[in-house]
């Protein structure tokens, strides 16, 4: 624009350029963080998908990036409001409207790095809360196995001791009783799990 001598570049002073150089800088700061969105957009998609062991490295290190990213932005900020409140005769009183139009700019910036990092936290959350139900859903199963051959052990270990006078040891039938015995009480247990809905 300047070497074309397009717009106010050339016929304003050097506060104008200021102003121009910074609303470049923060309008591509929303580039960056239409970037993170469109990240987090896909986190938020794989996470109920296919979430994998480094998405909490994947989520620390996009929250590292918008911290660093609120670091340089704060200061081009801070810039801007101190070119609004300065009195100096190099500032002119239209530059200070235009630079307010900056100030908006930043600060919608700044809110949108909050925004990234409030998700990214919420994704986190989401991503352990995932991970918390399926350890309870396999330490149900295991529980629910565990449960289930405790009565045929109980029935195996009487069974098993081996003393001179059991009566059931002499019977004909009595091998085929117990087996039916640890058949029955597991078919038993795995009746009431399911009207309890643990399975």
């Amino acid at each position: 624009r300047i070497r074309l001598n397009k717009g106010r570049l050339r016929r304003l002073g050097a506060d104008y350029l200021a102003h121009s150089i910074l609303d470049v800088t923060v309008d591509h700061y929303f580039d960056v963080i239409e970037l993170m969105y469109e990240k987090m957009d896909d986190l938020q998609e794989n996470i109920f998908v296919t979430p994998t062991k480094d998405l909490p490295i994947y989520l620390y290190d996009l929250r590292q990036q918008s911290l660093l990213f609120r670091k340089y932005v704060w200061p081009v900020r801070q810039m801007v409001d101190q070119f609004q409140k300065s009195e100096s005769d190099l500032i002119d009183d239209n530059t200070i409207l235009y630079l307010k139009d900056v100030s908006d700019h930043a600060l919608r910036v700044m809110e949108g790095i909050d925004t990234v990092q409030s998700t990214l936290d919420n994704i986190m959350e989401t991503y352990l809360s995932l991970l918390g139900q399926k350890t309870n859903d396999a330490m149900r199963f295991l529980t629910v196995v565990t449960t289930l051959i405790m009565p045929p052990t109980l029935i195996a270990g009487i069974y098993g001791m081996n003393f001179v006078f059991m009566p059931e040891l002499n019977l004909k039938w009595g091998y085929p009783l117990a087996l039916l015995a640890m058949l029955a009480s597991c078919g038993v247990m795995l009746i009431y799990f399911r009207r309890k809905k643990w399975l």
